[in-house]
């Protein structure tokens, strides 16, 4: 007996040491100390209380700098959470989706459309930012069938290596620092998953404007396509709105092939929410002229172009949120949750009205 209880000892032990290694080498991105905070967002979203979320974000770093949770809820009092992160292509949006739906039974999902087609940008997520969207998810059934999918899908990634992230990441613990190691260090979460960003905007923008008489339409990436339908079937099962949406891109349409292209982008997507008639559906393309113009954008001041700046984000979160709050009818609601980071949304707008870092002054 007193041998099995040292092998027993013994063995948790190495199971612990075993365990804190992988949560030690598992690199973090927080508010303090990048630019695109995924592992704050994760953390941030599994701390909200259940069943408090009415909207949910997806997309790619452009949706991070251009939707501010904080925003909307201050002018509309609608709670929303950006669950975006870089380059999250469609399939990762599912994901998150399915993952957000065991904590939250929101009212509104948003889905940025970037990565629907291959004419605007390559689906394909390079290993380390799907690392940085998958591993903070929890352990559950539907990580399991989440790593099963990229390896299936990526087969040149390691299953073992998403179970034992220590596999993957053993080097780095040359690079720990405090925060890997101390357990009580500050996740800052106040954002809500929006990431503001400080990038000047152009002088000038032409909206682009949509030609009804052209009718061609251009294929959905096909690695993209069967997971567009799951994030549809999965708000049609939760009797959730579904928004596609669509961020201001550079001028890249003022030629006819890139107007075409446009079009027949755009002719997709109405193309399929007419296919899809059965669920609550619409497309918002923000850089259409009809659009733009009701933004009341001043540039270069308000940037909402691609990696849009705090003043952009304001003016397209503000649109955003009152089209949930008269179209969708989505009723304010107090909550400690938003009311308790007012102020420290308000330290980040006043470093950036006086051109200061967003958080100077405010991690101190």
């Amino acid at each position: 007996m007193k041998n099995l209880l040292k092998s027993i000892s013994f063995i948790l032990i190495c199971a612990v040491l075993f365990i804190t290694f992988n949560h030690i080498t598992l690199p973090k991105y927080y508010y303090t100390n990048n630019p695109w905070p995924t592992t704050s967002t994760a953390d941030g979203f599994y701390k909200m209380n259940k069943n408090t979320i009415d909207v949910l974000y997806f997309g790619a770093s452009i949706c991070v700098n251009e939707i501010s949770p904080q925003e909307i809820y201050n002018k509309y009092g609608i709670r929303s959470y950006n669950l975006g992160s870089e380059k999250q292509n469609v399939m990762v949006g599912y994901y998150w989706l399915k993952e957000a739906l065991r904590y939250q039974k929101p009212k509104v999902v948003v889905l940025d459309t970037m990565f629907c087609f291959r004419e605007r940008h390559d689906p394909v997520m390079p290993e380390g930012l799907l690392r940085k969207c998958i591993d903070p998810i929890k352990w559950s059934q539907n990580k399991v069938e989440i790593i099963n999918d990229i390896c299936s899908t990526y087969p040149e990634q390691s299953k073992l290596s998403y179970y034992l992230t220590n596999f993957r990441f053993h080097t780095r613990w040359k690079e720990t620092t405090k925060e890997d190691i101390t357990s009580k260090m500050i996740k800052h979460f106040e954002l809500k998953g929006y990431a503001p960003s400080s990038d000047t905007g152009p002088e000038s923008f032409e909206p682009y404007q949509y030609n009804e008489y052209y009718k061609k339409t251009v294929d959905i990436a096909p690695e993209m396509k069967p997971y567009l339908d799951k994030i549809v079937d999965l708000c049609k099962q939760n009797n959730i709105a579904l928004i596609l949406v669509t961020i201001p891109e550079v001028e890249d349409w003022k030629n006819v092939y890139r107007q075409n292209l446009w079009d027949g982008m755009t002719n997709t997507l109405n193309q399929y929410i007419a296919e899809h008639s059965d669920v609550n559906i619409r497309y918002i393309n923000f850089m259409e002229k009809s659009v733009y113009e009701k933004m009341n954008v001043h540039l270069p001041k308000d940037d909402i172009i691609h990696h849009g700046n705090i003043w952009g984000s304001i003016k397209i979160s503000d649109y955003l949120g009152k089209i949930l709050q008269d179209q969708y009818q989505l009723k304010p609601v107090k909550d400690d949750q938003y009311e308790e980071t007012k102020d420290f949304y308000e330290k980040v707008l006043d470093n950036a009205r006086n051109n200061r870092g967003y958080y100077d002054g405010i991690f101190s």
